[in-house]
């Protein structure tokens, strides 16, 4: 449903009398997201200090999301780009990429400007396959995603806990993650930006 209310109210005529009621922040938040949206740029900026990495991703244009009133969240990466990944680790030049493909569904709330996706609600037969070209090679196996999101490793897929802005045709949701020490400290600023199908 793509109506807008503006000012977050709506004018009701009771009685011959116009009357103004407030609309929960949460009700607006669904009447605009709800719907199909096309990722056109994602960008993830991760800093690791403790393992000296540092990288950008960027990538992910295609794939589709598709969002109902009730919460529940679709990711289609049948058309996704590969998210590619260039940095720094320990001094020596770090390239590599990961690709998506299938379907992933999670459950999220979105309310006002915060989007919270309950990570254990994860399923799908969505696959992930990751390369690294360098510093050294590896290429691992296609491997089902919805266990790793579960895990609470969103991947930089999903926003675990996040805002958003919805305007019309444009959606745009944000999230900043902390790494823990033993993870070498730092964390990870992702930005998703779609356009409604």
């Amino acid at each position: 449903m793509r109506a807008f209310v503006g000012l977050g109210a709506v004018l009701l005529a009771l009685s011959g009398t116009m009357v103004v009621a407030a609309v929960p922040a949460g009700a607006v938040a669904k009447r605009c997201t709800t719907g199909t949206w096309k990722l056109t740029r994602a960008e993830h900026r991760t800093s690791r200090p403790g393992d000296l990495f540092w990288a950008t991703t960027r990538g992910g244009a295609g794939e589709r999301l598709k969002i109902t009133g009730a919460g529940s969240l679709t990711y289609d990466f049948g058309r996704a780009a590969k998210n590619v990944t260039t940095g720094t680790l320990g001094g020596r030049k770090y390239t590599g990429w990961v690709r998506y493909r299938g379907k992933l569904k999670v459950k999220a709330t979105l309310s006002g400007s915060r989007i919270r996706t309950r990570i254990k609600s994860a399923s799908g037969g969505a696959t992930y396959r990751i390369v690294v070209s360098a510093p050294s090679v590896f290429d691992s196996a296609s491997r089902n995603l919805a266990p790793k999101i579960r895990s609470g490793d969103s991947d930089q897929v999903v926003a675990a806990a996040g805002t958003f802005t919805c305007r019309g045709r444009t959606l745009k949701i944000s999230e900043t993650d902390s790494y823990a020490a033993a993870q070498g400290g730092g964390g990870v600023v992702s930005t998703w930006a779609y356009r409604r199908v």
